[in-house]
């Protein structure tokens, strides 16, 4: 099973289930490697559209922004999500 980092991941229960099944294995990704987990990409491209040099004057205002970034966000689930791109 492939994994990211994230603390619990590693937590001692998770390491005592693998031991009681052994042909279970874990491959975790290197701590940041955006090109390994596709996600970061997404977030990356929803800062660079959304939040970078910007200032919303309530938080919900961001939050709306986010909301019509996805809404007007096509992802061609074929390539990486790099291929993001916005309706006009």
């Amino acid at each position: 099973m492939i994994l990211d980092n994230i603390r619990f991941h590693h937590a001692k229960a998770i390491q005592r289930y693998l031991q009681r099944y052994p042909r279970l294995s874990f491959l975790f990704l290197p701590p940041y490697y955006p090109k390994l987990n596709p996600q970061e990409m997404v977030w990356q491209i929803l800062r660079r559209n959304v939040t970078h040099n910007t200032y919303y004057p309530t938080f919900a205002k961001e939050i709306a922004a986010a909301k019509r970034f996805f809404k007007n966000a096509i992802v061609n689930i074929k390539n990486t999500p790099t291929s993001l791109i916005l309706r006009k």
